[in-house]
């Protein structure tokens, strides 16, 4: 089954050290799904920046709804996953890979960079033109995606875990920057 908006969210994003991010998967993902993380500027239409980089996160067996997914080592192009693997680069994009401590917007999606199905995105500065815009995603920031905008470094989901009916019920919660716990110091953190 393929995936849709709001079927994951993100969970953790951390621009200091070797990188990492985490999503949540608020359904069950089937083996051999894959999802693409890209850090290029989305204008409203396609991407505008493809010096940047992508790459891929695929379920290598059932993945149940409520499993947290850490990717690691992404600056380092080491990439590790707590569960599945992940692959870099993605045909066709850029090599530069790495999570920037600002103006950062990162998209998930499946499809490809021209056929692209949104999934969710986080945005640490905003999500403007210059870093990239969620129209024409199909994403609502607070909804199905979230949106930081002082430029932190390292951004947590520190909200209510066992409150709702279903994981699916997080998702605006998981949305709201008010239930993260945030870091923005110098040096790693």
């Amino acid at each position: 089954m393929a995936l849709a908006a709001g079927n994951i969210a993100f969970v953790g994003f951390n621009a200091d050290g070797n990188d990492n991010l985490s999503f949540v998967a608020l359904v069950d993902i089937n083996p051999n799904e894959v999802i693409i993380f890209e850090e290029n500027e989305w204008n409203g239409t396609g991407w505008v920046d493809t010096n940047e980089g992508a790459y891929s996160w695929t379920a290598t067996s059932l993945v149940a709804a409520g499993t947290v997914v850490n990717i690691d080592n992404i600056s380092a192009g080491t990439f590790a996953a707590s569960t599945g693997t992940v692959a870099k680069p993605v045909t066709g994009r850029g090599t530069a890979v790495g999570i920037a401590g600002s103006n950062e917007v990162i998209y998930a999606y499946q499809g490809t960079a021209a056929s692209t199905v949104f999934l969710t995105a986080i945005a640490n500065s905003g999500v403007i033109a210059s870093n990239g815009l969620l129209t024409g995603t199909g994403l609502t920031a607070g909804v199905n995606a979230i949106e930081f905008t002082a430029g932190q470094d390292v951004l947590a989901f520190n909200g209510s875990r066992n409150s709702k009916s279903s994981f699916a019920a997080y998702l605006t919660d998981i949305n709201n920057p008010t239930n993260w716990i945030t870091q923005d110091g110098t040096g790693n953190q």
